[in-house]
This record gives C-alpha cells, structure tokens and sequence, in this order.
C-alpha cells in the first residue's frame, strides 16, 4: 500500500501513535479501500466478461434440443445461483423454453440449480373445464425429474394454480411420487398428480365463482 508504506516502515503498533497520526493513519486507510474496491471491480468484470465468452462459445457445442443434452451438458444448462453469469442465465432460458407444462422459478439453494413449477393451466382442456393430459408437458416434467439432483432422495416442484391462491403445494418424485402441502399423499404416477393437481385447482374456482 503506497499511502502506508511510511508507517510500515516506522511504526511498530498503533498504540504508540497519538490521536492526530491515528487520524491521518485512518484517512489513507480509507482511500486505499476504496482503491482496492475499485480494482476488485475491475478485476472481476474482466473475469465475468472472459467466463461469459467462454460460455458463450462452449453453447455452440450444443445440441438444438435440451432433450438430446448429454450429462455433461445437463448439468451445466441446468446450474442456477447467484454466481451465475447473465450469459449463462440467457443460453439456459433458450432450453429451458423447450419444456411444456413447467417454468423456472428461481434456484434450489440445496441443489445450486433452477426450481421448477408445474402450471395447472397448461393441463387444462381450453374449452372445458377439465383435466387434459398433454404429452408434451409429461415428458417435461419426466425429464426434469431424471435429470435434476435430487435432495433429500427427490427432485421438488412447485404447483403455480390458476384460481386457487394456495402456494405451498409441492411435488416430490423419487422412488414415491408425493403431492400436496405440509401432509402429502402418496400418487401413483405423475399423470395422476397433474390429473389432481387440475381438480383442486378447478374445485377452487367452482368455490370461488359461488361467492
């Protein structure tokens, strides 16, 4: 530090400065900080601006379709925290937007990647007003659950509802499939968690529009 250099060389401990020394001592501290600050900055924009190139170089390697990603590439699409580039954020939501049925919300801080929900409004038949399987949303939500880490022995998802405002409904698949608030029941099969995730969701407005 050239501002302290005098005092390194003369001084032996801050207690045998007087008030005044300490005073000045405090000021040049001060400006270094806010030299180091600013060096930090700039070293670690130079850092993110080389890590993105290379991000943005590694995801022409890719293929057009997450669904023929490999481990690898997977595990890489998929990670999610506050570390992560704006680069690496935007290559992911380009994949990500290939999933049906599902949106990313967020990051699990167990797993240091995207949390996912499940919409209700997706599986529902647009012209009535009952459950629809739609394959495409399936295989996603399949997908997702094969590939993602799994904490705790299971990969979670939220439910995002179209009329019901309840927020704590959770999916759990490991080797059980369980959905539901703070008590879940056990499910046969994701086809029939969506099938009641739907039939909740629709039973709420049925309650809500009698009002």
């Amino acid at each position: 530090m050239k501002y302290l250099k005098k005092y390194n060389e003369s001084i032996k401990t801050l207690d045998s400065l007087s008030n005044e020394e300490l005073e000045e001592k405090l000021e040049w501290l001060r400006v270094e900080q806010k030299e180091i600050q600013e060096e930090i900055l700039n070293v670690n924009k130079i850092l993110t601006k080389r890590k993105e190139e290379e991000q943005s170089k590694y995801s022409k390697s890719l293929p057009e379709s997450i669904f023929d990603f490999n481990e690898e590439q997977l595990e890489w699409v998929l990670e999610h925290h506050h570390g992560t580039t704006s680069e690496h954020y935007k290559i992911a939501q380009k994949y990500l937007s290939q999933l049906k049925g599902v949106f990313q919300i967020g990051f699990n801080q167990n797993t240091n990647q995207f949390y996912f929900n499940i919409s209700s409004s997706y599986f529902m038949n647009d012209v009535e007003d009952e459950f629809l399987l739609k394959e495409e949303g399936l295989k996603s939500i399949q997908f997702l659950a094969e590939n993602l880490k799994k904490h705790d022995d299971y990969v979670e998802f939220g439910v995002t509802y179209a009329f019901t405002e309840d927020y704590n409904d959770k999916v759990q698949i490991g080797d059980d499939i369980k959905y539901g608030g703070y008590s879940k029941i056990k499910m046969d099969s994701i086809e029939k968690v969506l099938e009641a995730i739907v039939s909740n969701d629709l039973y709420s407005k049925d309650d809500v529009s009698d009002w």
